[in-house]
Protein backbone atom coordinates (compact mmCIF):
# COMPACT_ATOMS: atom_id res chain seq x y z
CA UNK A 1 0.00 0.00 0.00
CA UNK A 2 1.14 3.07 -0.99
CA UNK A 3 0.60 5.20 2.30
CA UNK A 4 2.24 2.27 4.19
CA UNK A 5 5.34 2.48 1.81
CA UNK A 6 5.37 6.33 2.32
CA UNK A 7 5.85 5.57 6.53
CA UNK A 8 7.97 3.15 6.20
CA UNK A 9 10.51 5.17 3.97
CA UNK A 10 9.98 8.31 6.23
CA UNK A 11 9.98 6.86 9.13
CA UNK A 12 6.47 8.31 9.74
CA UNK A 13 7.58 11.90 9.65
CA UNK A 14 4.85 13.93 8.81
CA UNK A 15 3.07 11.53 7.23
CA UNK A 16 0.51 10.84 10.08
CA UNK A 17 0.02 14.71 10.40
CA UNK A 18 -0.60 14.75 6.81
CA UNK A 19 -2.97 12.04 6.51
CA UNK A 20 -5.15 13.25 9.52
CA UNK A 21 -5.56 16.44 7.89
CA UNK A 22 -6.16 15.40 4.42
CA UNK A 23 -8.75 12.53 5.85
CA UNK A 24 -10.52 15.46 7.80
CA UNK A 25 -10.51 18.02 4.92
CA UNK A 26 -12.07 15.60 2.89
CA UNK A 27 -14.85 14.91 5.61
CA UNK A 28 -15.35 18.62 5.70
CA UNK A 29 -16.05 17.90 1.89
CA UNK A 30 -18.75 15.51 2.65
CA UNK A 31 -20.05 17.47 5.24
CA UNK A 32 -20.67 20.43 2.71
CA UNK A 33 -22.30 18.30 0.37
CA UNK A 34 -24.34 17.05 3.22
CA UNK A 35 -25.41 20.22 4.28
CA UNK A 36 -27.09 21.39 1.21
CA UNK A 37 -29.91 18.67 2.08
CA UNK A 38 -31.25 20.90 5.03
CA UNK A 39 -30.00 23.84 3.38
CA UNK A 40 -31.66 23.83 -0.36
CA UNK A 41 -34.94 22.40 1.41
CA UNK A 42 -35.69 25.27 3.75
CA UNK A 43 -34.34 28.04 0.99
CA UNK A 44 -37.03 25.83 -1.65
CA UNK A 45 -39.89 26.14 1.21
CA UNK A 46 -39.03 29.83 1.90
CA UNK A 47 -37.74 29.29 5.42
CA UNK A 48 -35.13 31.53 4.77
CA UNK A 49 -34.52 32.68 8.80
CA UNK A 50 -34.54 28.90 9.23
CA UNK A 51 -31.95 28.04 6.66
CA UNK A 52 -29.38 30.41 7.80
CA UNK A 53 -27.90 28.17 10.29
CA UNK A 54 -27.88 25.96 7.75
CA UNK A 55 -25.84 28.90 5.36
CA UNK A 56 -23.73 29.72 8.22
CA UNK A 57 -22.43 25.76 8.58
CA UNK A 58 -21.99 25.54 5.43
CA UNK A 59 -19.54 28.56 4.92
CA UNK A 60 -17.88 27.58 8.06
CA UNK A 61 -17.43 23.55 6.70
CA UNK A 62 -15.47 25.42 3.38
CA UNK A 63 -13.57 27.93 5.35
CA UNK A 64 -12.55 24.93 7.29
CA UNK A 65 -11.78 22.56 4.22
CA UNK A 66 -9.68 24.90 2.42
CA UNK A 67 -7.58 26.05 6.14
CA UNK A 68 -6.99 21.73 6.34
CA UNK A 69 -6.40 21.63 2.93
CA UNK A 70 -3.32 24.17 3.37
CA UNK A 71 -2.41 22.41 6.71
CA UNK A 72 -1.94 19.15 4.81
CA UNK A 73 -0.31 20.59 1.90
CA UNK A 74 2.44 21.78 4.20
CA UNK A 75 2.78 18.33 5.96
CA UNK A 76 2.45 16.51 2.78
CA UNK A 77 5.33 19.16 1.28
CA UNK A 78 7.48 17.54 4.20
CA UNK A 79 7.10 14.21 3.89
CA UNK A 80 8.18 14.22 0.78
CA UNK A 81 11.05 16.40 1.41
CA UNK A 82 11.74 13.64 3.88
CA UNK A 83 11.48 10.99 1.22
CA UNK A 84 13.80 12.80 -1.04
CA UNK A 85 16.23 12.87 2.10
CA UNK A 86 15.64 9.24 2.96
CA UNK A 87 16.65 8.45 -0.69
CA UNK A 88 19.81 10.53 -0.52
CA UNK A 89 20.70 8.92 2.86
CA UNK A 90 20.45 5.26 1.02
CA UNK A 91 21.47 5.31 -1.91
CA UNK A 92 25.52 5.19 -1.48
CA UNK A 93 25.28 2.50 0.87
CA UNK A 94 22.97 0.91 -0.65
CA UNK A 95 24.65 0.48 -3.98
CA UNK A 96 27.88 0.11 -1.89
CA UNK A 97 26.21 -3.30 -0.35
CA UNK A 98 24.08 -4.51 -3.29
CA UNK A 99 24.97 -8.53 -3.56
CA UNK A 100 27.16 -8.05 -6.92
CA UNK A 101 25.07 -11.27 -8.30
CA UNK A 102 22.06 -8.71 -8.69
CA UNK A 103 23.58 -5.81 -9.79
CA UNK A 104 22.46 -5.99 -13.52
CA UNK A 105 22.39 -3.28 -16.26
CA UNK A 106 18.32 -3.36 -15.77
CA UNK A 107 18.67 -2.82 -11.62
CA UNK A 108 21.23 -0.02 -12.22
CA UNK A 109 18.85 1.83 -15.01
CA UNK A 110 16.15 1.40 -12.76
CA UNK A 111 18.56 2.96 -9.66
CA UNK A 112 19.76 5.93 -11.52
CA UNK A 113 16.22 6.99 -12.50
CA UNK A 114 15.17 6.76 -9.23
CA UNK A 115 18.30 8.70 -7.92
CA UNK A 116 18.37 10.95 -11.03
CA UNK A 117 14.71 12.23 -11.07
CA UNK A 118 13.08 10.87 -8.03
CA UNK A 119 14.15 14.00 -5.58
CA UNK A 120 12.34 16.68 -7.58
CA UNK A 121 9.59 13.67 -8.04
CA UNK A 122 8.92 13.33 -4.34
CA UNK A 123 9.44 16.59 -3.26
CA UNK A 124 5.43 17.72 -4.78
CA UNK A 125 4.71 14.06 -5.57
CA UNK A 126 2.87 13.74 -1.83
CA UNK A 127 0.91 17.01 -2.64
CA UNK A 128 0.21 16.17 -5.85
CA UNK A 129 -0.42 12.67 -5.95
CA UNK A 130 -0.92 10.77 -3.17
CA UNK A 131 -3.25 13.65 -1.71
CA UNK A 132 -5.81 13.08 -4.56
CA UNK A 133 -6.16 9.51 -3.65
CA UNK A 134 -6.70 9.95 0.05
CA UNK A 135 -9.26 12.47 -0.73
CA UNK A 136 -10.76 10.78 -3.12
CA UNK A 137 -11.42 7.53 -0.86
CA UNK A 138 -12.09 9.52 2.50
CA UNK A 139 -14.53 11.89 1.14
CA UNK A 140 -16.42 8.83 -0.42
CA UNK A 141 -16.19 6.92 2.50
CA UNK A 142 -17.72 9.70 4.64
CA UNK A 143 -20.00 10.75 2.07
CA UNK A 144 -22.06 7.35 2.54
CA UNK A 145 -21.63 7.29 6.24
CA UNK A 146 -23.37 10.81 5.66
CA UNK A 147 -25.86 9.85 3.03
CA UNK A 148 -26.69 6.49 5.12
CA UNK A 149 -27.69 8.21 8.24
CA UNK A 150 -29.12 11.69 7.30
CA UNK A 151 -30.42 10.78 3.77
CA UNK A 152 -31.11 7.10 2.80
CA UNK A 153 -29.34 4.13 3.82
CA UNK A 154 -29.88 2.99 -0.28
CA UNK A 155 -28.19 5.77 -1.27
CA UNK A 156 -25.35 5.70 1.14
CA UNK A 157 -24.78 1.66 0.47
CA UNK A 158 -24.41 2.81 -3.40
CA UNK A 159 -21.98 5.78 -2.50
CA UNK A 160 -19.99 3.55 -0.66
CA UNK A 161 -19.67 0.76 -3.22
CA UNK A 162 -18.87 3.50 -6.08
CA UNK A 163 -15.47 3.58 -3.16
CA UNK A 164 -14.80 -0.07 -3.09
CA UNK A 165 -15.13 -0.08 -7.46
CA UNK A 166 -12.80 2.92 -7.64
CA UNK A 167 -10.34 1.06 -5.21
CA UNK A 168 -10.68 -2.03 -7.55
CA UNK A 169 -10.28 -0.23 -10.42
CA UNK A 170 -6.80 1.72 -9.47
CA UNK A 171 -5.48 -1.74 -8.39
CA UNK A 172 -5.95 -3.44 -11.64
CA UNK A 173 -5.00 -0.60 -13.66
CA UNK A 174 -1.76 -0.96 -12.03
CA UNK A 175 -1.67 -4.54 -12.68
CA UNK A 176 -2.42 -3.76 -16.23
CA UNK A 177 0.75 -1.53 -16.56
CA UNK A 178 2.83 -3.14 -14.34
CA UNK A 179 4.15 -5.61 -16.73
CA UNK A 180 4.35 -3.15 -19.99
CA UNK A 181 5.93 -0.62 -18.06
CA UNK A 182 8.70 -3.50 -16.99
CA UNK A 183 9.49 -3.89 -20.54
CA UNK A 184 9.24 -0.86 -21.78
CA UNK A 185 11.87 0.15 -19.41
CA UNK A 186 14.05 -3.07 -20.40
CA UNK A 187 13.93 -1.92 -24.03
CA UNK A 188 15.33 1.57 -23.45
CA UNK A 189 17.90 -0.12 -21.63
CA UNK A 190 18.72 -2.57 -23.99
CA UNK A 191 18.96 0.73 -26.40
CA UNK A 192 20.85 2.97 -24.23
CA UNK A 193 23.65 0.29 -24.42
CA UNK A 194 23.58 -0.21 -28.26
CA UNK A 195 23.80 3.68 -28.30
CA UNK A 196 26.87 3.76 -26.47
CA UNK A 197 28.60 0.33 -27.72
CA UNK A 198 27.82 1.95 -31.55
CA UNK A 199 29.56 5.05 -30.78
CA UNK A 200 32.29 3.76 -29.04
CA UNK A 201 32.58 0.96 -31.86
CA UNK A 202 32.66 3.87 -34.69
CA UNK A 203 36.57 3.71 -35.32
CA UNK A 204 36.65 -0.25 -35.65
CA UNK A 205 33.71 -0.24 -37.36
CA UNK A 206 34.88 2.31 -39.97
CA UNK A 207 38.24 0.49 -40.20
CA UNK A 208 36.72 -2.72 -40.70
CA UNK A 209 34.08 -1.22 -43.11
CA UNK A 210 31.37 -2.63 -41.16
CA UNK A 211 29.26 0.66 -39.91
CA UNK A 212 26.31 -0.48 -41.57
CA UNK A 213 26.07 -4.03 -39.73
CA UNK A 214 26.76 -1.97 -36.64
CA UNK A 215 23.91 0.39 -37.70
CA UNK A 216 21.36 -2.28 -38.20
CA UNK A 217 21.56 -3.85 -34.77
CA UNK A 218 21.26 -0.14 -33.22
CA UNK A 219 18.32 0.37 -35.95
CA UNK A 220 16.51 -3.09 -34.68
CA UNK A 221 16.55 -1.79 -30.87
CA UNK A 222 14.75 1.76 -31.52
CA UNK A 223 12.43 -0.60 -33.71
CA UNK A 224 11.75 -2.66 -30.66
CA UNK A 225 11.71 0.26 -28.66
CA UNK A 226 9.33 1.75 -30.69
CA UNK A 227 7.40 -1.02 -30.55
CA UNK A 228 7.44 -1.45 -26.69
CA UNK A 229 6.61 2.38 -26.26
CA UNK A 230 3.64 2.00 -28.42
CA UNK A 231 2.12 -1.46 -26.05
CA UNK A 232 2.62 0.61 -23.06
CA UNK A 233 0.52 2.77 -24.01
CA UNK A 234 -2.04 0.46 -25.33
CA UNK A 235 -2.21 -1.26 -22.05
CA UNK A 236 -2.91 2.25 -20.35
CA UNK A 237 -6.60 2.07 -22.94
CA UNK A 238 -7.53 -1.25 -20.47
CA UNK A 239 -6.58 1.04 -17.23
CA UNK A 240 -9.12 3.70 -18.90
CA UNK A 241 -12.11 1.19 -19.59
CA UNK A 242 -11.84 0.05 -16.31
CA UNK A 243 -12.09 4.16 -15.10
CA UNK A 244 -14.84 4.87 -17.56
CA UNK A 245 -17.01 1.52 -16.53
CA UNK A 246 -16.46 2.38 -12.72
CA UNK A 247 -18.00 6.11 -13.42
CA UNK A 248 -20.89 4.56 -15.72
CA UNK A 249 -21.66 2.19 -13.06
CA UNK A 250 -21.63 5.12 -10.28
CA UNK A 251 -23.92 7.20 -12.41
CA UNK A 252 -26.43 4.58 -13.40
CA UNK A 253 -26.22 3.41 -9.88
CA UNK A 254 -26.89 6.65 -8.28
CA UNK A 255 -29.71 7.37 -10.55
CA UNK A 256 -32.03 4.15 -10.00
CA UNK A 257 -31.83 4.51 -6.02
CA UNK A 258 -32.40 8.35 -6.40
CA UNK A 259 -35.48 7.85 -8.70
CA UNK A 260 -36.20 4.85 -6.74
CA UNK A 261 -36.10 6.80 -3.64
CA UNK A 262 -37.97 9.49 -5.09
CA UNK A 263 -41.22 7.05 -5.90
CA UNK A 264 -41.34 5.55 -2.85
CA UNK A 265 -41.39 9.15 -0.86
CA UNK A 266 -37.85 8.69 1.01
CA UNK A 267 -36.81 11.70 -1.53
CA UNK A 268 -38.42 14.83 -2.64
CA UNK A 269 -37.56 16.92 -5.52
CA UNK A 270 -35.16 19.00 -3.43
CA UNK A 271 -32.95 16.29 -2.46
CA UNK A 272 -33.25 14.50 -5.37
CA UNK A 273 -31.86 17.80 -7.37
CA UNK A 274 -29.27 17.40 -4.76
CA UNK A 275 -28.29 14.78 -5.48
CA UNK A 276 -27.20 15.40 -8.85
CA UNK A 277 -24.49 17.94 -6.85
CA UNK A 278 -23.59 14.32 -5.48
CA UNK A 279 -23.33 12.63 -8.54
CA UNK A 280 -20.78 15.37 -9.77
CA UNK A 281 -19.26 15.46 -6.66
CA UNK A 282 -18.54 11.51 -7.33
CA UNK A 283 -17.30 12.28 -11.10
CA UNK A 284 -14.87 14.74 -9.86
CA UNK A 285 -12.62 12.40 -7.74
CA UNK A 286 -13.05 9.34 -10.08
CA UNK A 287 -12.05 11.75 -12.63
CA UNK A 288 -9.15 12.76 -10.80
CA UNK A 289 -7.75 9.33 -9.34
CA UNK A 290 -8.28 8.57 -13.30
CA UNK A 291 -5.80 11.34 -14.85
CA UNK A 292 -3.44 10.67 -11.93
CA UNK A 293 -3.45 6.23 -12.27
CA UNK A 294 -0.12 6.50 -14.13
CA UNK A 295 1.23 8.84 -11.54
CA UNK A 296 -0.03 6.96 -8.36
CA UNK A 297 1.41 3.63 -9.95
CA UNK A 298 4.51 5.13 -10.80
CA UNK A 299 4.72 6.92 -6.88
CA UNK A 300 4.13 3.80 -5.55
CA UNK A 301 6.78 1.71 -7.75
CA UNK A 302 9.20 3.99 -6.75
CA UNK A 303 8.33 4.17 -2.95
CA UNK A 304 9.02 0.17 -3.31
CA UNK A 305 12.40 0.65 -4.73
CA UNK A 306 13.37 3.29 -2.02
CA UNK A 307 12.16 0.97 0.60
CA UNK A 308 14.76 -1.67 -0.64
CA UNK A 309 17.72 0.57 -1.35
CA UNK A 310 17.15 1.36 2.74
CA UNK A 311 16.89 -2.75 3.33
CA UNK A 312 20.29 -2.77 1.30
CA UNK A 313 21.77 0.23 3.26
CA UNK A 314 20.26 -0.99 6.65
CA UNK A 315 23.35 -4.10 5.94
CA UNK A 316 25.77 -1.75 7.16
CA UNK A 317 24.71 -2.04 10.70
CA UNK A 318 24.51 -5.54 10.51
CA UNK A 319 28.49 -5.16 9.23
CA UNK A 320 29.95 -3.32 11.31
CA UNK A 321 33.02 -4.89 12.92
CA UNK A 322 34.10 -4.84 16.73
CA UNK A 323 37.21 -2.68 16.57
CA UNK A 324 37.91 -4.80 20.01
CA UNK A 325 37.62 -7.91 18.77
CA UNK A 326 40.87 -9.98 17.66
CA UNK A 327 41.76 -11.14 14.42
CA UNK A 328 39.46 -13.75 13.00
CA UNK A 329 39.65 -17.32 11.99
CA UNK A 330 38.46 -17.71 8.33
CA UNK A 331 37.03 -20.64 6.79
CA UNK A 332 35.64 -21.67 2.77
CA UNK A 333 33.76 -24.83 3.45
CA UNK A 334 32.97 -26.61 0.70
CA UNK A 335 32.63 -23.28 -1.43
CA UNK A 336 31.86 -23.40 -5.08
CA UNK A 337 32.48 -19.98 -7.32
CA UNK A 338 32.56 -18.63 -10.36
CA UNK A 339 30.96 -16.29 -13.18
CA UNK A 340 28.17 -17.68 -15.34
CA UNK A 341 29.13 -19.25 -18.64
CA UNK A 342 29.69 -16.25 -20.07
CA UNK A 343 31.56 -14.10 -17.99
CA UNK A 344 35.27 -15.06 -16.34
CA UNK A 345 38.31 -13.19 -14.85
CA UNK A 346 40.33 -15.93 -15.37
CA UNK A 347 41.89 -18.68 -18.11
CA UNK A 348 40.16 -21.65 -16.52
CA UNK A 349 36.50 -22.59 -16.21
CA UNK A 350 34.65 -25.83 -15.14
CA UNK A 351 32.04 -27.04 -17.71
CA UNK A 352 29.19 -25.52 -15.45
CA UNK A 353 30.74 -22.26 -15.21
CA UNK A 354 32.58 -22.03 -12.38
CA UNK A 355 36.33 -21.43 -11.57
CA UNK A 356 36.46 -23.05 -7.54
CA UNK A 357 34.40 -27.14 -7.26
CA UNK A 358 33.70 -27.25 -3.64
CA UNK A 359 36.92 -25.84 -1.69
CA UNK A 360 37.76 -26.21 1.89
CA UNK A 361 40.27 -23.44 2.75
CA UNK A 362 40.98 -22.26 6.58
CA UNK A 363 43.09 -19.23 7.32
CA UNK A 364 44.04 -19.51 10.92
CA UNK A 365 43.35 -16.73 13.08
CA UNK A 366 46.48 -13.94 13.22
CA UNK A 367 48.36 -15.44 11.19
CA UNK A 368 50.25 -15.51 7.49
CA UNK A 369 48.82 -17.61 4.98
CA UNK A 370 50.19 -17.75 1.58
CA UNK A 371 48.96 -19.40 -1.63
CA UNK A 372 50.61 -20.18 -4.28
CA UNK A 373 49.66 -21.83 -7.83
CA UNK A 374 49.68 -21.54 -11.22
CA UNK A 375 48.40 -18.53 -13.25
CA UNK A 376 44.67 -18.75 -14.07
CA UNK A 377 43.55 -21.10 -11.44
CA UNK A 378 41.17 -19.05 -9.18
CA UNK A 379 43.53 -17.56 -6.87
CA UNK A 380 42.11 -14.11 -7.78
CA UNK A 381 38.81 -15.55 -7.39
CA UNK A 382 39.63 -16.69 -3.65
CA UNK A 383 40.45 -13.45 -2.89
CA UNK A 384 37.01 -12.33 -4.42
CA UNK A 385 35.01 -14.78 -2.06
CA UNK A 386 36.95 -13.80 1.83
CA UNK A 387 37.04 -10.12 1.02
CA UNK A 388 32.96 -9.95 0.21
CA UNK A 389 33.75 -9.10 -3.28
CA UNK A 390 32.21 -12.11 -4.46
CA UNK A 391 29.35 -14.21 -3.23
CA UNK A 392 29.82 -18.03 -3.08
CA UNK A 393 27.23 -20.06 -5.66
CA UNK A 394 27.17 -23.14 -3.15
CA UNK A 395 28.79 -23.36 0.30
CA UNK A 396 29.65 -20.63 3.14
CA UNK A 397 32.60 -18.11 3.82
CA UNK A 398 33.14 -18.19 7.71
CA UNK A 399 34.39 -15.68 9.72
CA UNK A 400 34.62 -17.05 13.52
CA UNK A 401 32.35 -20.15 12.56
CA UNK A 402 29.65 -17.96 11.51
CA UNK A 403 28.76 -17.77 8.19
CA UNK A 404 28.92 -13.90 7.00
CA UNK A 405 27.20 -11.91 3.77
CA UNK A 406 29.27 -10.28 1.39
CA UNK A 407 28.65 -6.64 2.96
CA UNK A 408 29.86 -7.73 6.32
CA UNK A 409 33.05 -9.15 5.05
CA UNK A 410 33.54 -6.34 2.77
CA UNK A 411 33.73 -4.44 6.32
CA UNK A 412 36.29 -6.51 7.45
CA UNK A 413 38.43 -6.82 4.96
CA UNK A 414 40.90 -4.36 3.45
CA UNK A 415 43.21 -5.12 0.35
CA UNK A 416 46.41 -4.33 -0.92
CA UNK A 417 46.21 -5.26 -4.45
CA UNK A 418 48.81 -5.89 -7.53
CA UNK A 419 48.59 -2.36 -9.12
CA UNK A 420 48.24 0.49 -6.68
CA UNK A 421 45.99 3.29 -7.89
CA UNK A 422 46.57 6.86 -6.36
CA UNK A 423 44.31 9.99 -5.91
CA UNK A 424 45.43 13.19 -7.05
CA UNK A 425 46.79 15.05 -4.48
CA UNK A 426 48.77 14.85 -0.88
CA UNK A 427 49.55 11.39 0.85
CA UNK A 428 47.48 13.09 3.75
CA UNK A 429 44.83 12.86 1.01
CA UNK A 430 45.22 9.43 0.05
CA UNK A 431 45.22 7.62 3.84
CA UNK A 432 41.79 10.44 4.09
CA UNK A 433 40.08 9.58 1.76
CA UNK A 434 39.86 5.93 3.39
CA UNK A 435 39.58 7.26 6.99
CA UNK A 436 38.50 10.90 6.90
CA UNK A 437 38.62 10.76 11.12
CA UNK A 438 43.15 10.46 11.10
CA UNK A 439 44.74 12.85 12.61
CA UNK A 440 47.89 13.83 11.45
CA UNK A 441 50.12 11.70 14.17
CA UNK A 442 47.68 8.94 13.03
CA UNK A 443 48.70 9.10 9.65
CA UNK A 444 52.44 9.53 9.97
CA UNK A 445 51.65 6.32 12.38
CA UNK A 446 51.05 4.56 9.01
CA UNK A 447 53.46 6.12 6.89
CA UNK A 448 56.47 4.43 10.03
CA UNK A 449 54.39 0.97 9.88
CA UNK A 450 55.03 0.57 6.69
CA UNK A 451 58.63 2.04 6.57
CA UNK A 452 57.93 5.29 4.12
CA UNK A 453 59.80 8.03 4.74
CA UNK A 454 57.71 10.89 3.39
CA UNK A 455 56.31 13.74 3.88
CA UNK A 456 51.91 14.10 4.49
CA UNK A 457 52.13 17.02 2.52
CA UNK A 458 54.06 15.57 -0.69
CA UNK A 459 52.16 15.91 -4.04
CA UNK A 460 51.97 11.83 -5.53
CA UNK A 461 50.86 13.26 -8.67
CA UNK A 462 48.37 11.84 -11.00
CA UNK A 463 47.47 8.23 -10.14
CA UNK A 464 50.91 8.03 -8.14
CA UNK A 465 52.74 9.44 -11.04
CA UNK A 466 55.39 11.07 -8.54
CA UNK A 467 56.08 8.47 -6.45
CA UNK A 468 58.49 5.41 -6.84
CA UNK A 469 56.88 1.60 -7.85
CA UNK A 470 58.15 0.88 -4.30
CA UNK A 471 57.03 3.86 -2.72
CA UNK A 472 53.60 3.65 -4.65
CA UNK A 473 52.90 0.72 -3.21
CA UNK A 474 53.97 1.43 0.20
CA UNK A 475 51.65 4.07 0.06
CA UNK A 476 48.84 1.54 -0.67
CA UNK A 477 49.52 -0.67 2.09
CA UNK A 478 49.34 2.14 3.99
CA UNK A 479 46.09 3.24 3.11
CA UNK A 480 45.05 -0.47 3.25
CA UNK A 481 45.63 -0.16 6.84
CA UNK A 482 43.91 3.05 7.51
CA UNK A 483 40.75 1.30 6.87
CA UNK A 484 38.52 1.51 10.09
CA UNK A 485 37.37 -2.02 11.74
CA UNK A 486 39.56 -3.87 9.62
CA UNK A 487 41.03 -7.49 10.60
CA UNK A 488 41.81 -9.16 7.47
CA UNK A 489 44.73 -7.62 5.65
CA UNK A 490 44.79 -9.55 1.80
CA UNK A 491 47.72 -8.82 -0.41
CA UNK A 492 47.51 -9.68 -4.07
CA UNK A 493 50.58 -9.57 -6.22
CA UNK A 494 51.67 -6.42 -4.94
CA UNK A 495 55.57 -7.49 -5.06
CA UNK A 496 55.41 -8.87 -8.49
CA UNK A 497 56.79 -5.58 -10.21
CA UNK A 498 59.33 -4.34 -7.17
CA UNK A 499 62.89 -4.56 -6.90
CA UNK A 500 64.15 -6.97 -3.81
CA UNK A 501 64.58 -3.83 -1.61
CA UNK A 502 61.18 -2.85 -1.92
CA UNK A 503 59.99 -6.23 -1.67
CA UNK A 504 61.64 -6.94 1.35
CA UNK A 505 60.39 -3.63 2.92
CA UNK A 506 56.63 -4.71 2.24
CA UNK A 507 57.42 -8.06 3.71
CA UNK A 508 58.95 -6.88 6.52
CA UNK A 509 55.35 -5.05 7.06
CA UNK A 510 53.45 -7.66 6.64
CA UNK A 511 55.44 -9.91 9.45
CA UNK A 512 55.06 -6.64 11.52
CA UNK A 513 51.20 -6.97 11.10
CA UNK A 514 51.52 -10.61 12.07
CA UNK A 515 48.69 -10.99 15.44
CA UNK A 516 46.83 -7.94 14.24
CA UNK A 517 45.83 -8.83 10.94
CA UNK A 518 44.53 -12.58 9.93
CA UNK A 519 46.56 -12.52 6.82
CA UNK A 520 46.23 -13.51 3.13
CA UNK A 521 48.44 -13.79 0.76
CA UNK A 522 48.34 -14.32 -3.02
CA UNK A 523 52.09 -14.28 -4.51
CA UNK A 524 54.14 -16.09 -7.21
CA UNK A 525 56.91 -14.68 -5.72
CA UNK A 526 59.18 -17.23 -3.15
CA UNK A 527 60.35 -14.69 -1.04
CA UNK A 528 57.50 -14.65 0.78
CA UNK A 529 57.83 -17.93 2.54
CA UNK A 530 60.56 -16.42 4.50
CA UNK A 531 57.73 -14.93 6.26
CA UNK A 532 54.47 -17.64 5.82
CA UNK A 533 52.49 -18.73 8.70
CA UNK A 534 51.38 -21.42 6.36
CA UNK A 535 51.80 -22.28 2.60
CA UNK A 536 48.92 -23.80 0.58
CA UNK A 537 49.72 -24.77 -2.91
CA UNK A 538 46.82 -25.17 -5.41
CA UNK A 539 46.83 -26.84 -8.98
CA UNK A 540 45.33 -25.38 -12.09
CA UNK A 541 41.72 -27.11 -11.34
CA UNK A 542 42.11 -25.42 -7.29
CA UNK A 543 42.48 -28.56 -5.77
CA UNK A 544 45.00 -27.79 -2.26
CA UNK A 545 47.97 -30.07 -2.58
Amino acid sequence: MILRDLAAVTGGRYVRQFMAFAVASAILQAVVVLLLFPLLQRQWTGHLRDAMPWVLGFVAATAGMWVLDLIAGRYGLHAGMATMDALCEAATPAVRNLPLGQMNRRRVKAYEKLIATGGTEFSSGVILVITVVVTAFAFSIALALGLAVTVSPLIGTVVGLSAVLLGLSLWGSGKIEEGADQRYHAANADLEDRLVEFAWLQPTLRTNGRTAEGAEHVEKDIKEAHSRTKRLLGWQIPGEILFNQVLQIVLIGLAAVTWYEYQVGTLNSVSAAVMIVVALRMIEHITAVNMLSSAVHGTARDLRKIRELQAYAALDKQAAPNPEAPAPRVALKNVTAGYGEALFDTARATARGNVIENLNLTLPAGEITVVMGPSGCGKSTLLKLVSGLLDPLEGDVLIDGEPLIAVARRARSTVVFQDTELAAGSVGHNLLTVNPQLSEEEQRELLRTVHLDIALDTNVGELGSQLSGGQRQRLGMARALAKPGADILLIDESTSALDNVNEQLLWRTVKELRGKYTIFIITHRPAALQIADHVVRVDSQMTVL
